[in-house]
């Protein structure tokens, strides 16, 4: 027993007044833990939804790349620093690994057709041949149904030829005069050609029916350049879904990407909205500056030793309309320009347009031939040839 007086309770006051809290354990460790815990595992969660919406949907990782970031490694074109773009050598698309569509086989010069060498054979009368998606014949399903693989196999096949005869395809899908007219001078008379078969209008009048036309092209045509992605940024967007899609949405695109058409990234994008309707006016100073290109790619094929020949150019008149282009009376106005030039330079002419316009039958849209196409111009073209005497 301790007895308790009034001095030593107002003393054990005093001590337990000044005595500090007894200590408590922070909470805020455990908060954390959880919180962290709890932001992981939704990232965990929301990663594996969008794996498994993008597997559903059979899309990939790169379903959400924005095109800065796509790998061109394997793309049927490369940058060029003249020619905006140009075919990379050796391409091979997918259905010539026996996947679907069509089979476009690209020499070690990006030329659609066999390998060759860059020194022309001895002996060896060569004919190239210039246009855009036309002279590639994208309606082809394989090199050998392309006219100029026509022209090749008819013209071996003569007994009028006095020499053997290589025929070289030169044609890009979304050039014009302008790209050929520097393909010409600064690639394909490297080949030695003996004659250059020139086939353009289409994408020449494109740019011709725009408003705001320039007669370089400039007003139409874009460098293609493609940025780099820091290498953390595309490892990240191939890698985790979750920034992939955040990274599109910041980039406005929140759809999935669809890989843009190399020619895409040529063209300017706004050119298809500033056409002028053909049926409402045919631009004077686009038919001057296809002129203009015609002639000069003349006068660079006979600098070069070949001598040049013109085809006027075979389309479906009306169809245009429907496809959404308005390009008839232009392409008219072109094929009249092309048997005007060549009269005036005195050079052969062979009439595809004649013989093959508004048969629908030969073709895929307004312009392009299918593989019937193909064959029919290649007879054109070969008959020509041979009745030019030029082989």
């Amino acid at each position: 027993f301790i007895p308790v007086t009034s001095t030593s309770l107002t003393r054990c006051v005093r001590q337990a007044q000044t005595m500090p809290p007894a200590s408590q354990p922070s909470r805020w460790p455990a908060r954390l833990l959880a919180l962290m815990l709890g932001l992981g595992l939704g990232l965990v969660g929301a990663e594996a939804g969008l794996r498994f919406e993008d597997h559903l949907a059979g899309r990939s990782s790169d379903s959400w790349l924005p095109h800065l970031h796509r790998d061109f490694s394997a793309a049927m074109y490369l940058p060029h620093p003249y020619l905006g773009m140009v075919p990379r050598p050796g391409f091979r698309s997918k259905a010539s690994a026996g996947g679907p569509g069509y089979r476009y086989d690209l020499n070690a010069f990006g030329l659609r057709g066999p390998e060759t060498t860059l020194e022309k054979p001895a002996g060896v009368r060569r004919i190239v041949c210039l246009g855009g998606s036309t002279t590639f014949c994208t309606g082809a399903r394989s090199n050998d149904q392309t006219w100029p693989a026509g022209v090749q196999a008819l013209l071996t096949g003569s007994r009028r030829l006095r020499a053997p005869v290589e025929v070289l395809n030169a044609g890009v899908p979304g050039y014009s005069t302008a790209e050929s007219l520097i393909n010409l001078s600064l690639r394909m008379l490297d080949f030695a050609p003996d004659v250059v078969l020139i086939y353009h209008a289409p994408n020449d009048m494109r740019l011709a029916q725009a408003e705001g036309f320039r007669s370089d092209y400039s007003h139409g045509r874009r460098p293609w350049a493609i940025p780099e992605a820091p290498p953390i940024d595309g490892w990240l967007t191939r890698h985790w879904r979750l920034y992939a899609r955040l990274q599109a949405r910041l980039a406005g695109h929140p759809e999935p990407y669809k890989a843009p058409a190399m020619q895409e990234l040529v063209f300017a994008p706004d050119l298809g909205a500033r056409a002028v309707p053909a049926s409402r006016e045919v631009v004077a100073a686009g038919q001057a500056a296809y002129r203009r290109n015609l002639k000069s790619l003349v006068a660079v094929a006979r600098m070069g030793g070949a001598q040049p020949v013109l085809q006027t150019f075979a389309f479906v008149h009306g169809m245009d309309r429907e496809e959404g282009s308005d390009l008839s009376a232009a392409m008219d106005q072109v094929n009249q320009t092309i048997r005007e030039v060549a009269a005036e330079l005195d050079l052969p002419l062979i009439d595809i347009a004649g013989p093959l316009s508004d048969r629908r039958e030969l073709f895929d849209d307004w312009m392009h031939y299918n593989p019937r196409g193909c064959g029919e111009h290649a007879k054109l073209v070969a008959r020509g040839l041979l009745e030019s005497g030029l082989l």
